[in-house]
């Protein structure tokens, strides 16, 4: 059973970037607690421990709480239904706010003549 798990490393950089997308991307399910391991994840199939409550604000604001998981909650419980479950996550939302912040940012190099 072990060897069906990979503890990805911690790799800094554009090749240590490559790598761990490529982690991400292949992984049949990801269970994560960092905050940069839930925004890499996000696309994928996950579970997010929510060890600090900027995590469990992240998934609240895209709509995704039901991949987030407390550590006060039955998470061992909650994982393994979130492994068994087909069901797919509604990105709406976060196309949403990758719009707006695009807008935002867009604005901003135009008052500085960047853009």
């Amino acid at each position: 059973m072990r060897k069906n798990f990979i503890i990805a490393p911690v790799l800094q950089g554009f090749k240590g970037t490559q790598i761990l997308f490529s982690i991400y991307k292949n992984s049949l399910f990801s269970i994560t607690s960092r905050f940069h391991s839930c925004i890499g994840n996000i696309n994928y199939k996950l579970t997010a421990i929510s060890t600090l409550n900027r995590i469990n604000y992240l998934f609240k604001s895209i709509d995704m709480s039901e991949y987030c998981v407390g550590l006060d909650s039955d998470f061992f419980q909650i994982i393994i239904e979130n492994f068994n479950s087909n069901k797919k996550p509604n990105f709406s939302k976060l196309e949403n706010f990758k719009k707006e912040s695009l807008k935002t940012y867009e604005s901003i190099f135009k008052q500085m003549k960047i853009l």
